[in-house]
């Protein structure tokens, strides 16, 4: 691309010098450029678009496939494996469809002005330099035969020998800058369109933080509707609590909030009014849907407050979420990166997460490489590694989302008692815990309990 802007420049001097030698056929090479040049330029238009829907179908085939290879124990426990096949296979017949129309239009730009081999057997590593192009094949035929029925009627000088190799080079070399020109317009349009994809990043809404947070008081809230030249929300929109309220020790506490997932829907959740005290145990129970989860994405800002307030005195929030996020890294990375290392706190958590039994039976233990999204372990070894991660970042602050659903009546018991119970480790490290559950037997063992029901708080 940094080539193509002397592309026309090249171009104009290598006519230039062509007409000294073949007077008014030097005209013939320009006619073919501005040929290809046009018709490249109608079929790049076409590129972005069917480019767009053979990426789509890409996408759909690697996710189907990433759910399938996740949960192939459990196909092949239910005989699933040959219909799920076929669906898998008609994906992929899917994206050759849809692939086959990119592919069509850029073979028809190749054959404008891709270099193409004079062989049977065309190989990509060959450069333009090994052979000349369909344009620069025409050329150099239709320019000779035209200067010569030139001379013919007009009783110019026959081309010499000279002439003609020197006609010949000025083509060749003109074939170079020509492809260059060529070649830029489905990249210019490529281009233009992943641009369009920024510029609606960057002319999106900022996200607004509804909470009053240690961070958030310090800033200058705008004005309702306040944006800058390119459309973006200048800061954060700070909620309207009272002094008093954003020095409440409490590290949460809302009043008459009312949360939804979209500012203009209804609320999800309505008029909650709850405390969360430090080193404290909050345990929300109800039926799926109720909005136990909604009122922890509040707490993290992730769903917007649309009446009321909350405050989270809590500068740094520790979130395990019902779905969990593995890398494809090692168990104690996963448990402990970004933060250093601490061998006496890792093993404290490993063993309050009932993760020692696991490890051990590891090839490699802790250093084992567990896969993407930690595909050979089990949906419960998932949950506990995820656990661990939260308890070892050792925040004030701590959220679970149903976390411990995946687990076994006893594992389920004792990570309950060693992490969450009035003795565990985030009890004594001083660590608020917040825990949505369906389970009602956590209540007796929790400070508060907050019982949902249709998006009301019933106690």
């Amino acid at each position: 691309m940094h080539e193509v802007w002397a592309s026309p420049i090249e171009t104009g001097i290598a006519l230039f010098l062509l007409q000294h030698q073949v007077a008014w056929a030097a005209a013939i090479p320009a006619f073919v450029i501005v040929i290809a040049f046009v018709s490249t330029h109608f079929l790049s238009k076409s590129t972005p678009g069917r480019q767009k829907l053979w990426m789509q179908a890409v996408r759909q085939r690697v996710a189907f496939a990433s759910k399938y290879l996740n949960a192939s124990a459990t196909i092949k426990m239910l005989g699933l494996q040959d219909s799920l096949s076929l669906i898998l296979q008609q994906f992929r017949v899917n994206e050759l469809s849809r692939q086959k129309g990119f592919r069509h239009i850029m073979v028809k730009i190749n054959l404008l002005g891709e270099p193409i081999q004079s062989y049977i057997v065309w190989r990509p590593e060959y450069s333009q330099m090994h052979a000349a192009g369909t344009i620069t094949n025409l050329s150099p035929v239709l320019t000779l035969s035209v200067y010569t029925g030139i001379a013919l009627h007009t009783g110019r000088s026959p081309l010499t020998a000279s002439a003609t190799f020197t006609t010949l080079s000025i083509i060749s070399l003109l074939s170079s800058p020509l492809s260059n020109l060529i070649y830029s317009g489905p990249k210019v349009t490529r281009a233009l369109e992943c641009f369009q994809r920024i510029q609606a990043y960057l002319l999106a809404k900022s996200k607004l933080d509804d909470r009053v947070t240690p961070h958030s008081r310090h800033l200058v809230a705008p004005s309702q509707g306040e944006e800058s030249e390119f459309g973006i929300s200048l800061g954060i929109q700070a909620s309207n609590a009272s002094t008093q309220d954003a020095r409440t020790a409490d590290l949460v506490h809302t009043y008459q909030a009312d949360f939804g997932w979209q500012r203009q829907s209804p609320a999800t959740l309505s008029n909650v009014n709850i405390n969360i005290s430090p080193g404290s145990l909050t345990v929300l129970v109800g039926p799926v849907g109720s909005g136990k989860s909604t009122l922890l994405k509040a707490i993290l800002g992730e769903v917007p407050c649309l009446k009321g307030f909350i405050h989270v005195k809590a500068s740094k929030i520790a979130f395990c979420d019902t779905k969990t996020w593995i890398r494809n890294r090692s168990i104690r990375v996963n448990i402990c990166h970004p933060l250093p290392y601490d061998e006496e706190w890792y093993r404290s958590v490993i063993l309050s997460t009932a993760l020692d039994y696991d490890i051990d039976s590891l090839p490699q233990k802790e250093h084992t490489v567990i896969g993407s999204n930690g595909l050979s372990l089990s949906g419960g070894e998932r949950q506990r590694i995820a656990i661990a991660r939260a308890v070892y970042a050792r925040t004030k602050l701590a959220l679970f989302d149903d976390s411990l659903s995946s687990l076994d009546a006893s594992t389920s018991a004792h990570v309950f008692t060693h992490v969450f119970g009035s003795q565990g480790i985030l009890r004594r490290n001083g660590t608020a815990v917040i825990l949505a559950t369906h389970n009602w037997k956590y209540l007796a063992d929790a400070d508060n309990a907050v019982v949902f029901h249709d998006g009301k708080i019933r106690e």
